[in-house]
C-alpha cells in the first residue's frame, strides 16, 4: 500500500487538496451530507465492476481513491452509459454531485458529471493569495517566490500578495506579472514561513 517513487495523484495534488471540497474518505462516512448541495471530489480508479440488478439491468461500480482514503460510487441507469468509460485502473476522475430526495423520500447521491483530471488541471486552482503584514512583505519574502517563478512558456499560477496595515486597518492587493509554480513546495513554503494563503 506504499508508493515508493510518488504517489500516482502527485500531479493533481492541487486540484484535490484545494480544488474539492469532499474527501474520498468524506464520501464514504456519508459525512457532510447536505441535502441539495453540490459536492466535489476525485481520485484515481482503484477498481471496476459491472454487475446486474434484480431486475436484470447493468450497473457499474467504481472503486477509486485521493489522498484520505478510497470510497465506492455506483453507476445506474443513465449514468452507468455515460460513465462506465471511466472504467480503467489508474484513471483520474473529478466527480460532481449532490444529495437528493427520492421518491420514498431518502437522500440519495446523484452524480452531475464526471471529468478527468487530466483535463481540468490548472482549471480548479490557478491562484495564489498570500496575507502578510507590512512589516512582513520583505525581500526575503520576494526571494523566495522568485525560485519558484516558471518561465515564461510555461504554465503557472497567479500569484496575489495581499498586504496589510494594521494600523490604519487596510489593506491593499499587488498582482505579480509574473507566474508561479502551484504544488507541494509552494504549499511546504509558505507554511514553513507561517503565512496565511488561500489557493483557488
Amino acid at each position: 500500500g506504499m508508493f515508493l517513487s510518488g504517489h500516482p495523484l502527485d500531479p493533481y495534488y492541487m486540484e484535490l487538496t484545494y480544488g474539492c471540497n469532499t474527501t474520498a474518505k468524506e464520501f464514504a462516512e456519508g459525512s457532510n451530507i447536505v441535502e441539495d448541495r453540490l459536492m466535489t471530489f476525485g481520485g484515481m480508479v482503484l477498481s471496476y465492476e459491472d454487475k446486474v440488478t434484480r431486475n436484470g439491468k447493468p450497473y457499474g461500480r467504481i472503486h477509486f481513491e485521493d489522498f484520505t482514503g478510497s470510497a465506492e460510487l455506483m453507476l445506474f441507469s443513465k449514468d452507468y452509459y455515460d460513465y462506465s468509460k471511466y472504467r480503467m485502473v489508474g484513471t483520474p476522475i473529478y466527480i460532481t454531485g449532490k444529495y437528493v430526495r427520492n421518491k420514498e423520500g431518502d437522500l440519495k447521491f446523484r452524480i452531475v458529471d464526471i471529468n478527468l483530471l487530466t483535463e481540468l488541471k490548472g482549471q480548479l486552482v490557478n491562484t495564489v493569495t498570500i496575507n502578510v503584514s507590512k512589516t512582513g512583505a520583505n525581500d526575503n519574502l520576494a526571494q523566495l517566490l522568485k525560485e519558484l517563478y516558471v518561465k515564461p512558456d510555461e504554465s503557472g499560477g497567479v500569484l496575489n500578495v495581499r498586504i496589510y496595515d494594521h494600523d490604519a486597518d487596510r489593506s491593499i492587493t499587488l498582482t505579480s506579472t509574473n507566474k508561479v509554480k502551484l504544488g507541494k513546495e509552494l504549499e511546504r513554503m509558505l507554511n514553513d514561513l507561517e503565512l496565511d494563503y488561500i489557493f483557488n
